[in-house]
């Protein structure tokens, strides 16, 4: 499974959150893994925090009721390790892991939304 390391975890969240989104909302997300980590309210791992959520009595997750939407939407969670979001992914996770450039880019927020607009032309 791909969350058996925190590295690995953290790249996942990031690309399959916002491997769409621009470098700085990927920034976001990793981000915010990083302040609930640092928070008593969340779960103290990275990868704990990226696979919260309700769980049944025998331990599966109830889809659609995670942190983090992808972790269970039911879908693979088998990135593309070729594709360029992946390495980015990567990337980024270590950027924000190793807390060498320590800007938090959602001001200690715990929550990010990336949105997606729309312009339509009539």
């Amino acid at each position: 499974m791909i969350l058996e390391t925190a590295l690995m975890g953290m790249a996942a969240n990031i690309y399959f959150e916002a491997k769409n989104e621009s470098k700085l909302g990927q920034f976001a997300v990793a981000q915010v893994v990083m302040n609930r980590m640092y928070d008593h309210r969340y779960p103290d791992t990275i990868c704990d925090v990226v696979k919260q959520g309700l769980t049944y009595k025998n331990g599966k997750v109830v889809l659609g009721k995670c942190q983090f939407s992808w972790y269970c939407d039911g879908k693979s969670d088998q990135p593309n390790m070729k594709s360029k979001q992946w390495g980015n992914a990567i990337r980024y996770a270590s950027i924000v892991m190793s807390e060498t450039i320590n800007i938090d880019v959602t001001d200690g927020e715990l929550i990010v939304y990336c949105v997606l607009f729309t312009i339509m032309f009539f």
